[in-house]
């Protein structure tokens, strides 16, 4: 019996077909409907052996190599040797069977899962059976917020309290607004609040966009733009940690521009903020430090600069550094500069860890984009490429660190786990997977200062849901 899949290889459709007999493995193709090619150089590309013929290709052997599953997404089946399964009645007689085939993406009889791939650590194993599972699922809620939800930033601190903020449209609505919702380690709701919304003259259709999220020493931070006001402001609000207002700053752009936005914050010792945002059209940012009573420190508008910003711990020299054309630029707390770190555009910043801090730059390549996860050491004010690797991350994968440095990437069916130099240290399956897998438009990830315990936030049908993870069994 031949099992059949489907492929593409560069660009075409290849029909493949694979047989296994008596421990000889068969194979042969079909491009595009015009007749059978030469499938030597297919078979030494997926076993690595030598193979010879036409139309049809004998090889011997147990183990199918996965170099081609790069161009061709990996479908080639495990196995087509069917096991039988048995049922039975009450008085031990067998009342059915079924033929399992691992390979065929139908789960079926003992398997676990069956992804049609020969991928081990990927959720499902090469033999169908799960990946092993260190990860715990300690909480997974749907909060309802509104009609149409989006996730814009999920957090979690070192005491597993979790912070989610989003936008929302209700019902039959073109209104956004923003919520910001605080959750126990044990999954109950704190405290949300909703703001903004329609104009007074309810003619708006824009509300508030939400760029960032921050759990500073004490409360909680957010910013983004708004939408729904004149001159389109940027804006950052300051909680407490029972949900209320300290302070809220909102400033309109100058008269030559059409909106101004925050678009992302961070942390001082002392608890003071510090924002980068921007001018649209003319794409002029802005560094800028308030105190924790919102307190304007300073502000200043270097030219090159970009939208992200993190402070490196006081441990290492705390330092503010922003993200810029050329790379990344160091300044003090008091708005010094430090002059330029590192090089290169496209360094999105993570955040601090122990010895300095994570960034992951971003790299153009034709229609895709290589992720390449870095850490940077910080002395006395001066920072230092540590480490660098290219992250073998999927489109939708979310990337996450820790204090230590280590990196985690969440995707569908998995949580692995990578040191600094991308070396994986674990990989479990994900309890209970992405409950919007495979249409989700975002999804979130964060990890505690010591990687104990995880926080992933996404989207299925317009509804955000939130899980909480244990890692300490990985």
């Amino acid at each position: 019996m031949w099992l059949t899949t489907l492929v593409l290889l560069h660009g075409r459709e290849m029909r493949i077909s694979l047989r296994r007999e008596h421990g000889t493995l068969s194979a042969r193709g079909e491009v595009g409907g015009h007749g059978s090619v030469r499938m030597a150089s297919l078979v030494v590309a997926i076993c690595g052996c030598n193979a010879t013929g036409d139309a049809e290709t004998t090889m011997t052997g147990s183990s199918v190599g996965t170099s081609l599953m790069s161009e061709t997404e990996p479908l080639l089946p495990t196995s087509s040797t069917p096991t039988t399964s048995e049922s039975h009645s009450a008085d031990g007689g067998s009342t059915s069977s079924q033929q399992e085939v691992c390979g065929n993406m139908i789960v079926e009889g003992q398997e676990g899962c069956d992804d049609g791939n020969l991928i081990n650590a990927d959720g499902c194993e090469s033999d169908c059976s799960l990946t092993p599972t260190c990860v715990e699922l300690i909480w997974e809620k749907w909060p309802a917020f509104m009609d149409w939800e989006e996730s814009s930033d999920v957090e979690i601190d070192n005491s597993g309290r979790v912070v989610l903020s989003a936008e929302v449209v209700p019902e039959k609505s073109l209104d956004i607004y923003r919520v910001t919702a605080s959750f126990t380690p044990e999954g109950v709701e704190l405290w949300r609040d909703t703001q903004n919304g329609p104009f007074p003259d309810g003619l708006s259709f824009y509300g508030d966009e939400i760029n960032d999220l921050l759990l500073p020493a004490t409360g909680v931070a957010v910013c983004g733009r708004d939408f729904s006001g004149d001159g389109s402001p940027s804006w950052i609000a300051r909680y407490s940690d029972d949900g209320k207002i300290v302070w809220e700053n909102k400033e309109p752009p100058p008269m030559e521009q059409w909106f101004n936005g925050c678009y992302s914050i961070a942390s001082t010792e002392d608890d003071s903020l510090v924002a980068a945002g921007g001018y649209y059209p003319t794409d002029t940012n802005w560094l800028a430090m308030w105190g924790k009573l919102g307190e304007l420190q300073w502000r200043i508008e270097p030219e090159g600069i970009g939208g992200r910003v993190i402070v490196t711990r006081p441990e290492v020299g705390e330092m503010v550094i922003v993200s810029a054309v050329d790379g990344m630029r160091g300044y003090s707390t008091a708005g010094e500069s430090l002059g330029a770190l590192g090089e290169g555009a496209s360094w999105g910043l993570l955040g601090a860890t122990k010895e300095g801090f994570a960034a992951i730059r971003t790299v153009q390549k034709g229609d895709n984009w290589e992720k390449w996860p870095t850490l940077f050491s910080v002395s006395n004010g001066n920072a230092a490429k540590a480490s660098e690797f290219l992250a073998d991350l999927e489109e939708w994968d979310s990337l996450a660190y820790d204090f230590m440095g280590n990196f985690y990437v969440a995707s569908e069916l998995t949580i692995k786990k990578l040191d600094g130099s991308g070396n994986v240290l674990w990989v479990s399956s994900r309890p209970n997977g992405a409950p919007n897998w495979p249409n989700w438009p975002s999804e979130l990830v964060d990890v505690d200062d010591s990687g104990n315990r995880m926080v992933i936030a996404g989207e299925k049908n317009n509804r955000i849901y939130i899980q909480s993870f244990n890692l300490e069994g990985c």
